[in-house]
């Protein structure tokens, strides 16, 4: 993650925090700022991890049953 979008979600969690301070606990603005302040973080936490997974477990061991096997190549 580059510099200028970690510091983009860092304001963001903070923005979103000074706003939900602004109201009552029980109220739905500070609810849902609270859950925007806590993806932003989310989203710096989840940074330096590689790439998404694309395949489950399961996917990965029954791809034969999926796909059937490879063509085996020999001599003519």
């Amino acid at each position: 993650m580059d510099d200028d979008r970690r510091k983009a979600l860092e304001a963001a969690a903070r923005a979103a925090d000074a706003v939900a301070d602004e109201h009552l606990p029980t109220c739905d603005a500070a609810v849902l700022m609270r859950a925007i302040g806590s993806s932003a973080r989310a989203a710096l936490a989840a940074t330096g991890r590689g790439p998404a997974q694309v395949a489950t477990p399961a996917y990965r061991d029954n791809w034969d049953t999926l796909f059937g096997k490879g063509q085996v190549v020999g001599q003519a």
